[in-house]
């Protein structure tokens, strides 16, 4: 009866060790980067105005978007075609709508005053669905408060390689190099114009996205670094 207990035994042994969520392996590492992505969504920033109303307590974020309509052929037209490539881009695919309009515009004297012509840009139903909430699918305080259109979550496909773990400023550290592509990808993430007018749309929604990360050991196992609450 000994002879089955010590093979029990020594299958627990096995098995508690590739289940151990501290052993720097691709089934850890992708565990902890998919954990991460999750929460972090593929976005593009939306454009900001290029013009304000006089007296309006707003910012150059604010919806509306506002680009004065240039009077004179020339470079003011050049400029505004520029200014308006990317919003016309999401017209064209639906997730914003444009209409002409006016906006009062403020001098240094008071007879100065005056009204302009401009294309007002804000966001269809359609938009609003993608439009990413506070902090989603940004890294830093100052890209949070940005408007960012949300296309995609991440999901790893394969880690392609990985450092071994290393003593880094008290934490045991990992650089990995991983494949991703996003899941629930949005069909206008790939169209053409939006492709042309959003480069970064070019290089994030192939079928094997390359990137990397920087994994901490905790003792709840392996976290992204930006996770890691240390």
């Amino acid at each position: 009866m000994r002879v089955p207990i010590v093979i029990i035994g020594l299958g627990s042994i096995v098995l508690s060790g590739c289940s151990d969520s501290k052993k720097a392996n691709e089934v850890n590492f992708q565990t902890a980067i998919n954990a991460h992505l999750a929460k972090s969504p593929s976005c593009i920033d939306l454009p900001t105005s290029s013009v304000q109303p006089a007296g309006a307590n707003r910012g150059y974020m604010a919806l509306p978007l506002y680009y004065e309509v240039p009077q004179r052929p020339g470079a003011a037209q050049d400029l505004f075609r520029r200014q308006t490539r990317q919003v016309n881009a999401l017209v064209a695919v639906g997730l914003m709508e444009v209409k002409d309009s006016t906006i009062p515009q403020r001098g240094m004297f008071a007879e100065d005053s005056r009204t302009i012509k401009v294309k007002a840009y804000d966001l269809t139903d359609k938009g609003r669905q993608a439009l990413a909430k506070p902090g989603e699918g940004s890294q830093s305080t100052f890209l949070s408060s940005r408007n960012r259109l949300c296309y995609g979550t991440p999901d790893v496909v394969e880690i392609t390689q990985f450092t071994e773990p290393a003593d880094a400023m008290g934490v045991s550290l990992s650089r990995v190099a991983y494949t991703y592509r996003l899941k629930d990808k949005a069909a206008w993430a790939t169209n053409p114009t939006m492709l042309e007018a959003f480069p970064v749309l070019k290089r994030t929604t192939g079928d094997k996205v390359e990137d990397k990360a920087d994994l901490v050991l905790t003792n709840k196992g392996w976290v992204h670094a930006r996770d890691a609450k240390l």
